[in-house]
């Protein structure tokens, strides 16, 4: 690789439980001499952007997050990660986001992501600010997500001004899915560390 030299990858409201593309993901990057850290963030009554700050803090570290740095973000994990970049004026190689709709609803009852929803809301002023530290971004979806429409996800990809990454038949990928590789994701890395 030539520019990238650094990779966190943020998961959803449910944590890092490693059940599913994440060793994927830790083996590629090493591949490609890539370092890759995985966050774990709180979940339950720790799950909002004041605590998961908190433990992003811990990560990044001054001067050792830069232009060689790319993230790689889940559903909250990428809501959270634009509000952070922008709020603390961090520029970025790029990011990746899977599965992230920027909208406030979702198209089932989940009463937990409804409740936590208002502590990762994004106004356009970071969005704006986070489009203009983030060198590149890609955004990866589906159109079997169970809680965001194909629409909403397509929508957030426009907002940001990122590049859409549509796969047929891709869910939410989240612990459940079975997903257990993602070479698109790799892809994404690949692609950005050539621009």
């Amino acid at each position: 690789m030539k520019n990238i030299k650094k990779v966190f990858y943020l998961p959803g409201t449910s944590g890092n439980i490693w059940a599913t593309y994440e060793n994927y993901l830790k083996n590629e990057c090493e591949k490609m001499g890539m370092d890759i850290t995985f966050v774990d963030f709180p979940g339950e009554d720790k799950c909002n952007y004041n605590e998961w700050e908190k433990v992003m803090n811990n990560y990044f570290k001054p001067n050792s997050v830069n232009m060689d740095t790319v993230i790689i973000s889940r559903c909250f994990g990428s809501r959270f990660i634009v509000k952070y970049v922008a709020l603390n004026n961090i520029k970025i190689k790029g990011l990746v986001c899977i599965a992230t709709s920027f909208e406030n609803k979702l198209l089932v009852e989940r009463e937990f992501v409804l409740k936590v929803l208002p502590f990762f809301q994004l106004d356009e002023d970071i969005i704006d600010k986070a489009i203009d530290n983030i060198e590149n971004r890609i955004f990866i979806y589906g159109d079997q997500d169970h809680l965001f429409a194909k629409e909403w996800l397509e929508k957030t990809a426009i907002m940001m001004k990122g590049e859409k990454v549509f796969i047929p038949g891709l869910n939410h990928c989240g612990n459940n899915s079975g997903k257990k590789d993602f070479p698109e994701v790799i892809d994404a890395l690949i692609k950005i560390d050539n621009c």
